[in-house]
């Protein structure tokens, strides 16, 4: 596997944990049971965005952050897409347009 596929996966990976994590933290919030019964979903939130923290301080010793930070932009957008199929809230369209941009100009900034 090339080095430059190796980077993109583990760039992947950190994102997708992010995102793990701050499911688990929205799920734990939204549950209307005692705090010790949200306890584990937290947990679970903390590791995900932990692991994903320490994963993005050592990409960032292997690529440059205008390489890496389209990435970290696209967040916003797998999030609310994210929070629209998984937690069925509602994309208005001022989200989708915003949503839009957001994942035009990491494409323009990827490109570059």
């Amino acid at each position: 596997m090339s080095e430059h596929l190796q980077l993109v996966l583990l760039i992947l990976l950190s994102q997708v944990s992010y995102i793990i994590g701050e499911f688990f933290f929205k799920h734990a919030m939204s549950d209307p049971k005692g705090w010790r019964k949200r306890l584990p979903t937290l947990v679970a939130g903390f590791v995900g965005v932990t692991l994903s923290f320490f994963m993005w301080l050592g990409l960032l010793d292997k690529a440059d952050l205008s390489y890496l930070f389209p990435f970290q932009t696209l967040n916003v957008v797998v999030i609310t897409l994210g929070a629209a199929i998984i937690l069925k809230e509602k994309l208005t369209v001022p989200l989708i347009a915003g949503m839009l941009l957001i994942g035009a100009g990491a494409a323009l900034v990827f490109g570059s």
